[in-house]
């Protein structure tokens, strides 16, 4: 196929945007030569059927790179050209960001299969705004899907990004009364004409893209990082933890280890307690595991595994020096660390002499926070009178012991390394831990050397306080988010509000997930059950935060077509004329202001306003969130 322009032109990236439907087997070559691009089909051509070569903005003008936006040619091999299309838009669920330059296909075959086992039949690709359409189809009905098709064969793996629409699709058309304006170059009008406008339907199809999580179990590493630990890492979540039985050397002791795991039970740890297998270069054990079978099924297995760690033999005094410096357990047997000087010191204290274990006392904490201690190693026992807490009312200047009784506690079930005080901490109160020495000793019985750390807690005056009033009555929540999108806080939808009190002051985003299950996180969706995943919607503006303020919003969240929602500020996929608008929307706020930005933490309205509303192509998937997004584009 040949296409022959007016002007010099280039390709932009074609073998990406270029799509060719019916999808091909062997990829087309495209290349362009001065005023001309050519197509060479490598698949022979199927009869009776209507081929159509979209090309979206690869094709550019050769002197300013100006894109030819939606540029498709269609032919056909039988005596007519299908002319139907559908069209909609894919954004990521979890976070609404639109996803580009995926395929967008339908399948004719209408059994669930059909996408794991059938290319699709006919295909679109994404623009930068998360935009298809698929073009040239034939009367018919069709299940529509997206995916991510990382191996180029058009069908779906579990392991790829994919979406689905719970219903068919039957594509249809109709004609539309419509008026072009011709203006002058005054800007005056000219004519107006009168004229008939074909509408394909449906053109508000929503994909939600998301990944099943899916992998199949298998053992992915095993090795001994240091000689003091075995790792071992699953591929996947797994509900039985291994067996390990020990072939070489025998141990001495029969709880030879110490388990650090996830709690999934996908990462685990074995820490070493036995000093013989410590010492040993290769620690030979029968591992009992669960494994995926040809059928998906999680199966028990046995393999043999060799944990290899080569100890180097006579250390000279500067290969004891980095031993020290590397921080590893044969670093702390020689008494060193990270921070250990470069030059053999003599003891002056029992701990110069023998090997200490390090912890960490958090001393960043906000009202509410929980005291933790976090240590590099497992512990084996706590003395709880040797810990010591002391408080200091604000404004006062003398230390008091607490009254009230406290414990060290694990932080969790699981965890054999990170520890907290269990006692409330007061706003505006200063606390101080003491620690005596001895009071703490890990699995290689090395004990804790004095510890001291000293905490404030601001003030209630210090914090903000945020209140979202949602059209949501229960079975949801509320993600409060920086300006990163990390999550700063969450909270249960309860009659409707979501609060979130004592705020550090700042900039804030949120969205909120509609928690089907009540399980307090988002879900991802499932194909052959047939489960979308958990609806996600963003409020459009950003929060700011005052302290010592209490800020209140009224929240709809069906208000903005899903695809105007998230804010520009922590947008990551953005399209050219976004990132152009927001520019220009930037310099005109700064002619206005005097040559200065809006200060960030001013009450405003997002960059985009009103201008959030100013396109007709909004795609909710609900007619009536359609018609309003129109309506307010017209009247604006």
């Amino acid at each position: 196929v040949t296409i022959t322009f007016d002007e010099y032109i280039k390709l932009e990236d074609q073998n990406t945007k270029v799509v060719v439907s019916p999808a091909q087997k062997n990829m087309p070559t495209i290349r362009s030569n001065g005023k001309t691009v050519t197509v060479e089909l490598r698949d022979s051509l199927l009869p009776n059927t209507t081929y159509c070569i979209d090309f979206a903005d690869a094709i550019q003008d050769n002197n300013e790179g100006n894109a030819l936006q939606n540029f498709a040619l269609a032919f056909s091999t039988g005596d007519s050209i299908d002319s139907l299309q559908i069209s909609g838009i894919m954004l990521r669920a979890k976070d609404l960001e639109p996803m580009q330059s995926v395929v967008v296909g339908v399948h004719e075959v209408l059994h669930d299969s059909a996408f794991s086992s059938t290319p699709l039949t006919r295909i679109a690709r994404t623009n930068d705004v998360g935009q298809f359409t698929i073009r040239n189809m034939k009367p018919g009905r069709y299940h529509v899907f997206g995916l991510n098709d990382m191996d180029g064969n058009y069908t779906f793996s579990r392991n790829e990004d994919m979406a689905f629409l719970d219903e068919i699709v039957v594509p249809s058309s109709y004609q539309r009364e419509t008026t072009d304006t011709v203006f002058k170059y005054n800007g005056e009008i000219d004519t107006i004409v009168p004229g008939l406008h074909t509408v394909f339907t449906p053109n508000d199809v929503l994909l939600s893209m998301f990944n099943e999580n899916y992998s199949s179990l298998y053992l992915k590493k095993d090795e001994r990082p240091n000689e003091g630990k075995l790792f071992m890492l699953f591929s996947a979540p797994a509900d039985t933890m291994p067996d390990l039985r020990l072939l070489k050397p025998q141990p001495t002791r029969p709880d030879w280890y110490r388990l650090e795991r996830t709690a999934n039970n996908d990462s685990l740890i074995y820490w070493i307690t036995d000093s013989a297998l410590i010492k040993s270069d290769s620690i030979l054990v029968e591992a009992r595991f669960l494994i995926s079978d040809s059928l998906d099924n999680h199966v028990m297995t046995t393999d043999t595994i060799n944990f290899f760690y080569r100890h180097r033999e006579g250390k000279k005094k500067n290969d004891k020096k980095e031993e020290r410096k590397s921080g590893g357990l044969l670093g702390k047997l020689l008494g060193g660390g990270e921070n250990q000087e470069e030059t053999l010191v003599k003891p002056t204290s029992m701990f110069d002499s023998i090997p200490t274990l390090t912890m960490k006392i958090e001393n960043s904490l906000d009202y509410g926070d929980t005291l933790k201690i976090a240590f590099d190693t497992p512990i084996d026992s706590i003395n709880p009178a040797g810990f010591h807490l002391f408080e200091k009312i604000a404004g006062d200047t003398v230390w008091n012991a607490v009254t009230k009784p406290f414990g060290v506690v694990p932080v969790d079930s699981i965890t054999i390394k990170d520890y907290m005080i269990t006692y409330p901490l007061e706003a505006g109160n200063s606390y101080r831990l003491d620690v005596d020495s001895l009071s703490i000793y890990d699995c290689y019985m090395q004990p804790n050397r004095t510890a001291h750390s000293e905490i404030q807690i601001p003030s209630l005056e210090e914090y903000a306080n945020l209140y979202m009033m949602v059209n949501v009555n229960d079975s949801a929540f509320v993600e409060l988010l920086d300006q990163s999108e990390k999550v700063v806080k969450s909270a249960s939808v309860i009659k409707g509000q979501a609060s979130f009190e004592n705020i550090r002051p700042g900039t804030y985003y949120a969205r909120i997930i509609l928690d089907g299950n009540c399980n307090g996180k988002w879900d991802t969706g499932n194909y052959a059950r047939h489960l979308q995943p958990e609806e996600v919607y963003y409020y459009p503006n950003k929060i700011v935060l005052r302290k010592n303020w209490d800020n209140e919003q009224n929240w709809n969240i069906y208000e903005r077509a899903l695809d105007k929602q998230k804010p520009f500020d922590i947008k990551k996929n953005r399209s050219d004329a976004e990132i152009k608008r927001m520019q220009e929307e930037k310099a005109r706020q700064t002619r206005q202001n005097g040559g200065r930005l809006q200060d960030e933490d001013e009450d405003e309205e997002d960059a985009w306003g009103v201008n959030q509303y100013s396109t007709t192509s909004s795609y909710t998937g609900n007619a009536y969130n359609d018609a309003r997004t129109v309506q307010s584009a017209e009247s604006y």
